[in-house]
């Protein structure tokens, strides 16, 4: 029996061709040279290192393996390896990602700075026209203020007026005590502490500081005269008959308030005791015999214990033993006067004289004080204005 069949190898084709598939494709062919002449073959790309995608020659389409399950064998599907690359921003013109929102916030910046910039233009004209400002009201108040201490010391110069002619009548021989014309002038006067909100209520920020402060200093010590005064023209005709008796009582009281006093010491007793005696003539010291007027002069004096009694001499420094010989001074001290005197008349024209001391210093105080004030005012007052809105 004859065999048919042939030696080599077996045709695939007839077995597709029974089984009705369509033939494979057959691979392509392998470019000359490819392995023994011509150009190299590519050496692939290490792993991870794969072109970009959408660079590098076309890929054939995978075999539908529903009509060819053997395709499978002859071309199987080339995998390309997943890389993540990103292309460098040097190697673009884009400045990357952010680089959309960046610059959309320039603009913005630069739209908030020119709306700044007559903001921060006008605050500055702001403040200046607001210091021009505060330097024009401060001239104003300055002027304002000129006329009140202008009012307030015509007033003291009044006070001052009627204490100098009330000093000039207490000069003459027989001088009324009290003063009552000088009273009656400070009742009429109706003095009362000048009004604050001028002085007080008042923009200082451009005046002087030593302006300021003879303000204020003349503005208090205005105060303090008037309060003076006035006591004075109260207590003046409170103690009017202690005083108009006092007046009377002067010229026999003369020769025992112009008296000298003095103290002996008594030793005899259980305990020293000292006496009041009148204080006479000056005893000088033996090289002071032409005169002596100074204390260190003296040796001693010629008292008496009273009108009647005889004058002894006594010495200002003894031994211990001869201290009954002693005599010291009195010094005439305000209580002292008030003791020797020892009347109410005496104690009314004291306050009195008081009285009028305290006016005496205030005005004395004021009138200076009134002329460097004034000038300073009238500097101020005098200055030009600046332009402001």
């Amino acid at each position: 029996m004859s065999d048919n069949r042939t030696t080599g190898p077996r045709d695939i084709k007839d077995l597709k061709a029974r089984l009705g598939l369509k033939p494979a494709a057959a691979p392509a062919a392998q470019a000359p040279g490819s392995q023994h002449g011509g150009m190299p073959a590519p050496v692939p790309a290490p792993p991870g290192f794969g072109p970009p995608p959408g660079f590098g020659p076309a890929q054939p389409a995978p075999p539908d393996l529903t009509r060819d399950p053997f395709a499978v064998q002859v071309a199987a599907p080339v995998v390309q390896p997943k890389v993540d690359f990103e292309i460098p921003k040097e190697w673009t013109n884009e400045a990357g990602p952010g680089a959309k929102e960046k610059s959309s916030i320039t603009p913005i910046l630069i739209y908030v700075a020119i709306a700044l910039v007559p903001l921060i233009v006008g605050y500055a004209c702001g403040r200046i026209n607001g210091g021009r400002a505060d330097v024009n009201q401060t001239i104003e108040h300055a002027k304002k203020i000129k006329k009140e201490v202008d009012g307030i010391a015509a007033v003291n110069q009044k006070v001052e007026a009627a204490f100098d002619a009330s000093m000039a009548r207490a000069a003459q021989p027989k001088a009324a005590l009290p003063d009552m014309a000088f009273v009656d002038e400070i009742k009429a006067l109706n003095l009362t502490a000048p009004g604050t909100d001028t002085i007080f209520r008042s923009n200082y920020y451009h005046m002087k500081d030593l302006a300021i402060e003879r303000l204020f200093n003349y503005y208090y010590a205005t105060i303090q005269l008037y309060e003076r005064a006035n006591i004075h023209a109260r207590r003046s005709e409170a103690d009017k008959d202690l005083l108009e008796r006092y007046a009377k009582q002067a010229a026999a009281n003369k020769e025992t308030a112009e008296q000298t006093f003095g103290i002996t010491i008594d030793p005899s007793g259980p305990i020293p005791v000292g006496k009041l005696v009148m204080v006479g003539e000056v005893i000088c010291k033996k090289e002071f015999k032409d005169g002596c007027q100074k204390p260190n002069q003296w040796d001693g004096f010629w008292v008496k214990s009273d009108n009647t009694a005889t004058a002894v001499k006594r010495m200002l420094n003894t031994p211990k033993e001869k201290e009954n010989e002693r005599v010291i001074p009195i010094d005439k001290t305000a209580l002292f006067q008030k003791v020797i005197v020892g009347s109410p008349e005496a104690l009314a024209a004291e306050a009195y004289g008081r009285r009028l001391k305290e006016i005496k210093d205030l005005i004395e105080k004021l009138k200076p004080a009134r002329k460097d004030l004034l000038k300073e005012l009238e500097d101020q007052a005098g200055k030009s204005r600046l332009f402001a809105l």
